[in-house]
């Protein structure tokens, strides 16, 4: 736990160092104005992922094991999705906002918090994972690989910026490095709780990818027809019009029929 808690740090704080050091700290700035803006984002999800992840332990520790199997493949299903349809309306109107907030907007801040959001989703998506192999109590071959690649942010930041790359290249690098964590508890922890990673796949990636590129390809439609500029009204509209897209989607395409069922059955009580 200590080498993951340092190999977080300096994927973190050890990028911002390199950054300062080869850009400046006017750079700088904007990777912190970055990191701001999704940490407002991430607060979406956190208190879901915070009430799941006592339910995942109890399950595998209780031997119910087709619990914790439904119960993973929704954390990780509704930890997405909460945090896809809270950061979307954000990505497409993210220069709008920062211009809204900041007197002046550092050059890159826009790029750079779409790839933290991004590298946000992956992570929301593959955090009942970790959960699930924390419950398992066998975490140190694990924590070890995860920690080498997390590690790997630091001297391929360092080298990306050494060759002359623009800074977006470094958290693009997160991005790809989040990806291939995520690929790495699916074929790691799946296998350890006796879950078919085609089961999975089919539960948890299927419906996720269906609703993302849904969703998006809807949304550039509807922003290549809406001609009233970038201003307060584009931002309304396509906000509201990604919110209840999204929701939508998810009704019908991201969630199961009984799943469905059980959603309404709530609302119509509430």
């Amino acid at each position: 736990s200590l080498f993951g808690q340092m190999a977080y740090i300096a994927s973190t704080t050890g990028v911002n160092m390199i950054v300062n050091v080869f850009c400046g700290v006017v750079m700088n700035a904007a990777v912190g104005i970055a990191r701001q803006v999704n940490n407002v984002i991430y607060n979406c999800v956190t208190g879901f992922q915070s009430a799941f992840n006592p339910q995942l332990v109890q399950t595998y520790s209780s031997e119910k094991m087709e619990d914790h199997k439904l119960l993973l493949s929704r954390a990780s299903k509704i930890s997405y999705f909460l945090l896809f349809t809270c950061s979307y309306p954000v990505l497409i109107n993210v220069q709008y906002l920062l211009e809204l907030w900041l007197d002046e907007v550092p050059f890159h801040t826009a790029a750079l918090c779409k790839l933290m959001i991004v590298f946000s989703m992956i992570e929301a998506f593959g955090v009942p994972l970790w959960m699930s192999m924390q419950a398992t109590g066998k975490v140190k071959v694990y924590q070890l690989i995860v920690s080498l690649i997390n590690f790997f942010n630091v001297p391929l930041a360092y080298m990306a910026l050494l060759l002359g790359c623009q800074v977006e290249v470094i958290f693009l690098i997160n991005v790809l490095i989040g990806l291939c964590l995520l690929i790495f508890r699916i074929l790691y922890v799946l296998p350890r709780i006796d879950y078919s990673i085609v089961d999975y796949f089919n539960a948890t990636l299927v419906p996720v990818l269906s609703v993302t590129v849904t969703h998006v390809i809807v949304m550039l439609l509807i922003c290549n027809l809406i001609q009233i500029g970038n201003g307060v009204l584009y931002l309304i509209g396509t906000t509201s019009i990604s919110l209840l897209s999204s929701l939508l989607l998810i009704t019908y395409l991201g969630i199961t029929k009984s799943e469905r069922k059980a959603l309404f059955t709530m609302i119509r009580s509430r």
